[in-house]
């Protein structure tokens, strides 16, 4: 592929790839529009860590994220947890049981009502996601490729940073 857009982790770019960041993304914990917890005004992941939990198998890059979230918030990955690759999976675990799940903010901002999942007010240590494009140089993108990028930069609201 000439383009990616995808969450960027230390990706080993090389000279022929360019990185454009549109936005830093961050975590929340989720739990299903029905779930009580829902309700609470203010829970800490210190007492949600026993809860059920669907997230990515430690052995995938996601779950290797996640790994490191939870031991940069001092805590190891959670039990109790049934892990699944599919955001589908994840999705209809949180709609149907009391799973919570770690979601990135983008997703939660354009989805959120429409798959009944709801952000817990907890208080989380920042660990950015830069999210961005990978471009291939000395390839012509087509005007489409290039309608799209300007498109992803506009509804991000932010001037592109490049690096390489």
């Amino acid at each position: 592929p000439i383009l990616i857009v995808s969450r960027i982790p230390a990706l080993n770019l090389t000279e022929d790839t360019e990185l454009e960041t549109l936005f830093e993304d961050h975590l929340s914990v989720v739990a299903g529009a029905q779930n009580p917890l829902v309700r609470r005004r203010k829970v800490t992941l210190e007492e949600l860590w026993s809860a059920p939990w669907c997230l990515p198998p430690i052995e995938s890059n996601s779950g290797k994220l996640y790994v490191d979230f939870f031991r940069e918030c001092g805590m190891e990955y959670p039990k109790r947890c049934v892990t699944a690759l599919s955001i589908h999976v994840q999705l209809g675990l949180l709609d149907t049981a009391d799973f919570l799940a770690l979601l990135p903010n983008s997703m939660l901002r354009f989805s959120a009502k429409r798959l009944s999942i709801r952000r817990l007010n907890v208080e989380l240590a920042t660990f950015p996601w830069p999210v961005g494009i990978v471009t291939l140089n000395n390839r012509t993108l087509s005007p489409a490729a290039k309608l799209f990028i300007g498109y992803a930069r506009s509804s991000c609201g932010n001037v592109p940073t490049v690096a390489r």
